[in-house]
This record gives C-alpha cells, sequence and structure tokens, in this order.
C-alpha cells in the first residue's frame, strides 16, 4: 500500500486515535510525527511488526505518585498492554510484558479477563535494571519492542510527569531497553500521549513547544517509531486496527471487551485525576468505547469478541 489513496483509511486511523484534544496539544503533536514519517504513523509501525518476524515485548508502567506519597497504576497503558498481547497472539507472535511490581497484578487481571497466557516478567530494583533488562534480551532475544506509556527520561536523565514534579525515586527504569535494543540492532516503537513517554524523543522539541512545562519533562529517549494518541491505550488500539487491515484480520475486540477489561482493572487509578474511576486521562470509558467502536468501523470487520 504506497498510494495516498490506498493509505487514507490509515490516515483516518491516525486522526481518530487523536481527535479527542487532551490538553497537551495532541494534534500538534501528531503533525510533528507527521512531519517525519514518511507513512501514517500506525501504519509505519505495524509494518515494523509485520518485518519483525521472531517475538515482541510490550513494556508498560508509569508510576502515579499520590498526595499521601503512596505510588499506585494507572489505566493508561494497562488495558492497551493487554489488548496488544491479544491481538499479536492472533498473528501468532510470542509476547512477553515487561512492568514493575506496582503493575504486575493489574495488568495480569486484564490478560486473564482476554483469556490470555503470556508471560510477565517484573522488574523490581532500580539498581539492577540494566542487568535484568539484558538478561530478559537474551534469553528472549526479541525482534521488536514496544513500549506503550512508559516514563522516559528527561534532558539531565530525571523523569518527570506533566505537572513537572520530577518522581525519579519512583520509577523502574525501563527505558533502558531502548538503548540496549540500539546496541542488540532491535527495532523498537513508543506510544505515549503526552511527551514524557519513552519514544518521545523523536518530537522532543515539538514537545518543549506545545505541551505544558514541556522544557523539562520532555523525553529524550527515542524509538525507532512513534505513535501518539489522545491517551496511549487508544494509540495502541490504532496499531491493532492497522495491523487488522494489513493482515484482513480482526484484531480489535469490540468494545463489549472494554467494559470487561475496565472492570478487571478496578483497582488501577485515571492518572490524571488520581481517583479510581472507570476513566483514563480524563476521558470516560464510553469515550474509549466510542474510540474502538469507530475503529471497528474505519476497518469494516465485524466485531470480534474476546475469548473468556
Amino acid at each position: 500500500m504506497s498510494s495516498r489513496a490506498e493509505e487514507a483509511v490509515f490516515d483516518e486511523i491516525d486522526a481518530l486515535i487523536t481527535s479527542k484534544e487532551n490538553n497537551r496539544g495532541i494534534k500538534d503533536l501528531y503533525a510533528a510525527v507527521r512531519e517525519i514519517s514518511v507513512s501514517p504513523m500506525c501504519l509505519s509501525a505495524a509494518k515494523e511488526i509485520l518485518e519483525a518476524k521472531g517475538s515482541a515485548f510490550i513494556v508498560t508502567g508509569f508510576p502515579v505518585v499520590l498526595d499521601d506519597g503512596s505510588v499506585v497504576g494507572e489505566t493508561d497503558g494497562p488495558l492497551g498492554t493487554a489488548r496488544l498481547v491479544y491481538g499479536l497472539s492472533i498473528l501468532g507472535k510470542d509476547c512477553c510484558v515487561i512492568t514493575d511490581q506496582t503493575y504486575s497484578k493489574p495488568i495480569s487481571d486484564l490478560l486473564n479477563a482476554l483469556g490470555v497466557n503470556t508471560k510477565i516478567a517484573v522488574i523490581k530494583r532500580r539498581k539492577e535494571v540494566k542487568k535484568e533488562l539484558s538478561r530478559l534480551l537474551k534469553d528472549y532475544k526479541p525482534s521488536i519492542i514496544i513500549t506503550i506509556e512508559l516514563p522516559g527520561r528527561g534532558y539531565d536523565n530525571r523523569y518527570r510527569d506533566m505537572k513537572g514534579i520530577d518522581i525519579t525515586p519512583y520509577v523502574v527504569p525501563l527505558d533502558y531497553i531502548i538503548d540496549l535494543a540500539k546496541e542488540e540492532e532491535i527495532r523498537t516503537i513508543g506510544i505515549g500521549d503526552g511527551g514524557n513517554e519513552a519514544g518521545m524523543g523523536w518530537i522532543m522539541d515539538a514537545v518543549k513547544r506545545v505541551v505544558k512545562n514541556g522544557e523539562i519533562i520532555a523525553s529524550k529517549v527515542k524509538t525507532d517509531q512513534l505513535i501518539v494518541g489522545s491517551t496511549s491505550n487508544w494509540g495502541a488500539y490504532g496499531l491493532l486496527a492497522t495491523l487488522g487491515k494489513l493482515n484482513n484480520r480482526p484484531l480489535l475486540c469490540n468494545s463489549d471487551t472494554e467494559e470487561r477489561l475496565f472492570t478487571a482493572a478496578s483497582g488501577l487509578v485515571d492518572g490524571r485525576l488520581k481517583t479510581k474511576a472507570p476513566s483514563v486521562d480524563g476521558f470516560s470509558k464510553d469515550e474509549s468505547v466510542e474510540i474502538v467502536n469507530k475503529l471497528i468501523g474505519l476497518i469494516h470487520y465485524d466485531e470480534l469478541a474476546c475469548e473468556d
């Protein structure tokens, strides 16, 4: 699919997952990606996955620090991770999810909700991250690595939330897997929504220019491909819709599945509101269901219900 006419549906997918303003300048961030990407962003990322014949690593886990100093997981990232594992498994690709202790049980619950059995590698100690990541790369030999809503180091190697607050002490620096992947010539895809996630080094100047606190929160970590969305989950959904269209297979489970995932994610918080709620970064569950339904409509497939 090389002509602009043939790519029109993929432009629509990109437009849909960035259609709701998230108060982070998402449309400007998307424009910055398209200035660099030769094809629609989800299409470029999907082609990377299809060209990578081995297994996949999916890496996620952005800590939310509450006012009392406790750390919890958020809904953005885990839902997209679970759907990616399910969709890639249909394509016959083995997956390993890499995360930290905060996200271990929530991701396990989400995968169980979809009936997916996959390896979850939990890295607990910050000081041994590079060693553990190197071991995983050696043991599993992935051909593609996807990061979704993963903290990315800034200009000073510190991690910050969207308010510019330094959260480095709470982060297990899993984004170093991108550096290690480059050394091993493993291709990488980043998915983010605000500028402080791994992969956003692609458009660091745009993040600094259009995102509030962008000068200090912008991640310098650059992946080979980048997907931005109004939420990171929606970026993952756009990727799955694109892969499904290219393979003539419905990889994006139906909207009822979104309801099931939110139920399984009841222990997680909305990352923006910092409260337990059936929402993602301020967007309601119904808005997520709407995005899923519209993506399914774009790729002209009957809805696929994930297996119990």
